[in-house]
């Protein structure tokens, strides 16, 4: 499980920016132009049907250690750059 959070204190919900199509998948932070964190999501899945959403719950899921069911897609279902709410961490 990969630390992205401070325990203490989690985000509800984070920027993420998707790269569908990667050879492993993985999560990395970043910062945009203005300073703020966000994350940096690499998936096999392609973006064809939500086959890459699907990827991109599942995956943070594992990487906070909650169900899958606490994890949505809240902002840019068909875009690169999506918001993500975590219903509890």
């Amino acid at each position: 499980m990969l630390d992205l959070f401070n325990y203490q204190n989690p985000p509800r919900s984070f920027a993420i920016k998707v790269t569908p199509g990667a050879k492993t998948e993985r999560v990395k932070q970043a910062l945009n132009q203005s300073g703020e964190l966000f994350y940096k999501i690499y998936v096999k899945a392609l973006a064809i049907h939500g086959q890459a959403n699907k990827a991109i719950i599942a995956l943070i899921a594992k990487e906070l250690g909650v169900s899958v069911s606490h994890v949505h897609i809240i902002h840019g279902h068909t875009e690169r750059e999506k918001r993500v709410l975590v219903t509890c961490a």
